[in-house]
């Protein structure tokens, strides 16, 4: 944008301060509405960086209000300047926040130039898609479908005849992931334009609206997802919000590397050789005899290479591990065979040029894309031909089972964002309440590649001095010490259950030790809701906790963010551990000795960092409003016994300290008299 451009819509801004008044419209048009300085000077910032185009990195306390004060300038800006507004977060919940609550609300309230639109975005496969629907209920065989699923079938077709989202997350029923995976649309099978149901399809028709709308609400996996396959998911924005974007190097990993899965590779082989009426190749009439046993011939033999190979990859992995790092050529495996899945490839190219139909020709397109993708996959991992990434393999399960993934993972993403984000972007505005440490961004900045950025630190507005206290014990053995440790931490949580009366969260840092802490504390299940996580999913316990008042919630790493509890129904908090990454796990090892490599020193770089962000995320979870009060149990003794351990105490809001449980009970009883006898 030009400078005199810039000075124009400058001219033309929404008066934030008005809006954010006491007496404003804001407070007019919501009633629990109260002024809050940081989240007007918040707002400010942001509304600064998307007219001078800058990046801002912008760190909001709990209780700031940072949805308001980023949406406010932001749809202002986009109506203003004819232009689009991406928001992008990491958590559903907050994803659904938006779009049912601070969305419509600024809507009603009249404050743009004009009403504006906003619509959610979500994956392609999370809508039905009706063709495959549909061909289900006629054909004997749709590929992956069986008859199991014609009850859910038959529920979803009635379901679809009426005007819906076609979306899971709002169908009626809830449908078995087999049955969704046979009908639900798949980027790669869509026709497009070419479809018979092209009109009626529910994702054609979501992006319909998406390109009709000024905001756009997605997920950061979707996010990267379009980056990775050049912006052809989503329509044109200019700017993006990256709302909970201390969790955006995670997931962009994920999305900037590589990796393919057993399952992935034997199921859609399997499909492509499945016999009988209705199968893959018996659907396509123009093949000649020859193509299809020639087809089935190739699928046979990959197979069978395939099981045979993943079956070695499967026995590389201890029994006590989930993941390994490959960095030497492993003695007992060899690479694997891609010559006749080259092969088979190459025929699907061929039989694609006599397709009868555009549907034909994109589903043959698709088998040979997939495995030519898969071939370049499995050889670039086998040879680790790239020193900027690192090589590994992960156990996984699912409905079908347990099964192995190989991995190719940057090791350095500050680059390929830099080239891809923040480089073509005209303002990224990255938010969250964890993303400095020590009011220094300095890290997250490196990591993400982020050039040079408007800075902003908005401290929460509650007062913790009066609302929190940090429980440090005493005499807490090593974690190290780890049957005496968890002996300990086992017994700390049944004392601060007792003191508090419940109204716990223990966050936990292993499956292992919530799983053993949900066992020590069995003997309290007659007097007290233990709710544990896995047993359901985290929103229906999360219904539960707060319904109760008095539950007991074990957690871990889904329960250290993004969860909201206001009230007295959470009253504690516990941090069993120091959240620092898994040592072992591949990504951190390798990230850890190439920042080595650098003349870094990892720990305090990268390890400490990375916790010190989440430490402050569990923090985060206790006081929500200001009639909130509560204890953040910090079991962990390193913070009191490592030099490091004060940047972790550094971090936390300025609180009372205790370090008695006889200290605990007195403000518990001070400030729950009614929950606590």
């Amino acid at each position: 944008m030009s400078e005199p451009a810039k000075a124009g819509l400058l001219h033309d801004l929404i008066d934030l301060k008005s809006v954010f008044a006491v007496k404003g419209p804001l407070a007019q048009s919501m009633p629990a509405y109260h002024l809050r300085e940081e989240q007007s000077v918040l707002a400010s910032q942001i509304q600064l960086a998307l007219i001078q185009e800058e990046h801002c990195l912008a760190e909001a306390g709990t209780g700031v209000g940072k949805s308001l004060a980023y949406l406010i300038p932001g749809i202002d800006w986009a109506l203003k300047k004819k232009t689009r507004l991406m928001v992008s977060t990491h958590t559903k919940a907050l994803q659904t926040q938006l779009m049912q609550k601070e969305l419509p609300h600024l809507l009603e309230s009249n404050l743009f130039i004009r009403p504006f639109k906003f619509e959610i975005c979500l994956g392609a496969e999370n809508y039905i898609c009706l063709l495959r629907m549909l061909r289900a209920g006629t054909q004997e065989h749709l590929p992956g479908f069986d008859d199991r699923n014609a009850e859910d079938l038959y529920a979803v077709k009635d379901w679809c005849g009426n005007p819906v989202s076609g979306l899971r997350q709002d169908c009626p029923i809830p449908v078995s992931d087999a049955f969704w995976q046979s009908t639900c649309i798949i980027n790669d099978f869509c026709l497009g334009r070419h479809c018979q149901y092209f009109s009626e399809c529910f994702l054609q028709q979501a992006r319909q609206r998406q390109r009709e709308a000024d905001v756009l609400v997605a997920n950061h996996y979707l996010f990267f997802s379009n980056i990775a396959a050049a912006g052809k998911l989503l329509p044109d924005f200019h700017a993006v919000v990256m709302d909970e974007a201390h969790k955006v190097e995670d997931v962009a990993s994920a999305f900037l590397g590589d990796t393919v899965g057993e399952q992935e590779v034997v199921h859609l082989l399997s499909e492509v050789g499945r016999r009988g009426k209705g199968s893959f190749l018996e659907a396509l009439k123009f093949l000649s005899k020859d193509h299809q046993e020639k087809i089935r011939q190739l699928t046979a033999q990959i197979i069978g290479q395939q099981t045979a190979w993943w079956k070695k990859v499967g026995a590389l992995l201890s029994g006590y591990s989930d993941t390994l790092r490959i960095q030497e050529k492993p003695d007992d495996l060899d690479g694997p065979e891609t010559a006749a899945m080259l092969e088979l490839a190459e025929v699907f190219g061929e039989v694609g040029k006599s397709a009868e139909s555009d549907e034909e020709n994109k589903l043959l397109g698709f088998y040979e894309s997939s495995l030519r993708n898969t071939v370049r996959v499995l050889e670039e991992w086998f040879e680790r031909d790239y020193a900027d990434s690192v090589y590994w393999i992960q156990r996984q399960k699912n409905f079908k089972g347990e099964y192995c993934r190989i991995n190719i993972t940057p090791l350095d993403l500050s680059e390929k964002l830099h080239a891809l984000l923040f480089e073509p972007m005209a303002s990224v505005v990255l938010t969250s309440a964890t993303l400095a440490v020590n009011r220094d961004f300095s890290y997250f900045q490196s990591r993400l590649g982020i050039p040079e950025a408007r800075e902003i630190v908005t401290d929460s507005p509650f007062s913790y001095e009066d609302q929190a206290a940090v429980y440090l014990p005493k005499n807490m053995p090593d974690p190290k010490l780890s049957e005496k440790y968890e002996d300990r931490v086992q017994n700390e949580v049944v004392e601060l259950i007792d003191c508090f009366g419940g109204g716990l969260f223990v966050l936990c840092t292993s499956y292992r030790m919530m799983r053993n802490l949900k066992t020590a504390l069995q003997f309290l299940t007659g007097q007290y809701t233990i709710l544990t996580q896995g047993e359901k999913p985290p929103r229906q316990l999360l219904q539960l906790f707060i319904k109760d008042k008095n539950a007991v919630m074990l957690g871990v790493e889904t329960f250290w963010q993004g969860v909201d509890v206001p009230g007295e129904a959470l009253r504690c908090v516990v941090i069993t551990r120091l959240p620092f990454d898994v040592p072992t796990h591949p990504v951190h090892q390798a990230r850890a000795e190439y920042l080595n490599e650098q003349g870094e020193n990892p720990f305090m770089t990268y390890s400490v960092p990375r916790a010190v962000l989440m430490l402050r995320q569990g923090f985060g979870r206790l006081i929500r409003h200001h009639h909130d009060r509560g204890v953040v149990a910090i079991m962990d003794p390193r913070v009191q016994t490592r030099a490091w351990g004060k940047i972790f105490l550094q971090a936390l809001p300025r609180c009372e300290r205790l370090c008695t449980l006889e200290q605990v009970r007195e403000f518990a009883s001070e400030h729950f008299p009614g929950e606590v006898e």
